[in-house]
């Protein structure tokens, strides 16, 4: 079926790591467009005096945005309660994450586009915006992935 994961192994849900390897086998992450995104976030930021943020493909932030983007790809829904995996703070829980006491997303299913149309969406978005120049965040995981016309971008702040 090529509208879902490879099979689940009971093992593969127990760590981050194990469940991104899983869902990284269905889709293809566009990673150029999420730093040209990371980019325009951190020309925003500075404009507004605030620090950069980082984005390490190791971290669990961006670990989570790439599940995240996954999951919304594969079952085609823009929620912020998945169906495989409820919300983004049950995911910290499910994988008891430590480097986060308070995660937000910014999460968006649009007809393809560019990482400037990305970037500006989630600025005239006032919940978005508010997250994305909160001065208390240092690190973001991005997400995106392109499926059937459609592009799946998921945003993690991790605290």
């Amino acid at each position: 079926d090529l509208h879902s994961f490879p099979t689940r192994r009971s093992s593969d849900l127990s760590t981050l790591d194990g469940e991104l390897a899983r869902v990284s086998a269905s889709v293809t992450f566009d990673t150029d467009k999420a730093k040209e995104v990371l980019t325009k976030l951190n020309a925003q930021r500075k404009s507004q005096g605030l620090s950069s943020l980082s984005m390490d493909t190791g971290s669990e932030a961006y670990k989570l945005a790439c599940v995240r983007a996954a999951d919304m790809a594969v079952y085609d829904h823009s929620s912020s309660s998945s169906p495989m995996y409820g919300s983004l703070d049950a995911m910290v829980a499910k994988w008891n994450l430590t480097a986060s006491s308070h995660a937000s997303e910014n999460i968006w299913k649009a007809s393809s586009k560019t990482a400037s149309e990305i970037h500006t969406r989630f600025q005239a978005n006032s919940n978005s915006q508010k997250i994305r120049m909160s001065s208390g965040y240092t690190e973001v995981g991005i997400a995106i992935v392109e499926k059937n016309g459609q592009t799946y971008i998921a945003e993690i702040y991790l605290k």
